[in-house]
């Protein structure tokens, strides 16, 4: 089977969430040390503060009530006529993530 360079298949999104789902664990299994136990992965998980540098728009927090995120990050775009291309209308805006 012949090696396509450069070539990815899938949507650059997957990119970015493969590359932080690593960064994730590479926390996590750094602060549990060797051998991981269930306690300490729970422990890690439950104080995780992992910089997204620019991919999302801040910390990528998580407490022992909260594995998904403390906060969201949104970009705002719109359709430029005279550009015919879509421009950013707002850099990254941070909403509190409530249960």
């Amino acid at each position: 089977m012949r090696r396509r360079r450069g070539k990815y298949q899938f949507p650059a999104t997957y990119g970015t969430e493969g590359w932080l789902s690593g960064r994730i664990l590479e926390q996590i299994l750094t602060k549990t040390g060797w051998p991981a136990s269930a306690e300490k992965v729970t422990a890690a998980m439950s104080s995780l503060n992992l910089d997204t540098q620019g991919i999302r728009g801040g910390a990528l927090v998580w407490t022992a009530e909260n594995h998904l995120r403390t906060k969201q990050y949104y970009r705002f775009y719109h359709y430029d006529p005279e550009k015919k291309s879509v421009v950013r209308l707002r850099d990254w805006l941070e909403v509190d993530v409530t249960d």
